[in-house]
């Protein structure tokens, strides 16, 4: 009889433990979201330009049609949206951005006018990444790239890894023989990094090109 009660009163611990949870947000005037880096490599630099949104798990929608201007206090430089409507606004490909000199974005869009300044700075040199051998598929991944969080200063690695050259992967689709990766480290500790679920595992041959910036 005791053990009943028991297996009863358990059940009912496990069983209660579960609450809906119903997600309120207060309803504000839809505002227009900023996303993108400028770097000191020659290149097409973009940014994208989307709509707040006010639900969970919403899309939120491209913002189309904005006249984007970028100001290093010498010249200014009109971004074109490409692909069309998309909400991707990009410089052309001999841009960069120059060390100590501060950059305006400014967007016009729907008679608004949206503004902001950052310095481009020097970094920190990093260390060079680290990668392992897997005897399992005679491959090798990264394991190493930076720490998650630093108070000096924040920083985003991109990895790129190409093994498009070599003769026993020359018939394989382009995105089966290079990777793109993204590290970042931040300034202040972030709860979903401390907590961070598995990522994928990229693995590649030997003799493959690693370009890290």
């Amino acid at each position: 009889m005791n053990k009943f009660s028991f297996i009863i009163l358990l059940f009912l611990v496990l069983t209660s433990c579960e609450k809906e949870v119903a997600w309120t947000f207060e309803a504000s005037d839809s505002r227009i979201v900023v996303d993108g880096i400028f770097t000191n490599v020659k290149r097409s630099h973009l940014i994208r330009i989307t709509k707040s949104v006010s639900e969970l798990n919403e899309a939120p929608k491209s913002v189309s049609g904005a006249f984007v201007t970028i100001y290093n206090g010498d010249s200014i430089h009109i971004l074109t949206e490409s692909p069309e409507n998309s909400g991707i606004y990009k410089t052309d490909s001999n841009y960069i951005a120059l060390l100590n000199k501060i950059y305006r974005l400014q967007i016009l869009y729907e008679g608004e006018r949206y503004t902001a300044s950052a310095r481009m700075i020097p970094v920190t040199p990093f260390k060079k990444l680290s990668y392992t051998y897997n005897s399992n598929n005679n491959l090798y991944y990264i394991d190493s790239v930076s720490r998650s969080f630093s108070s000096r200063e924040s920083a985003m690695y991109e990895v790129i890894i190409d093994w498009s050259h070599l003769p026993d992967y020359a018939d394989l689709p382009f995105i089966e023989k290079r990777a793109v990766l993204y590290y970042y480290t931040l300034k202040t500790i972030d709860i979903s990094q401390v907590f961070a679920s598995e990522k994928e595992t990229v693995y590649f041959p030997k003799g493959a090109r690693i370009l890290e910036r």
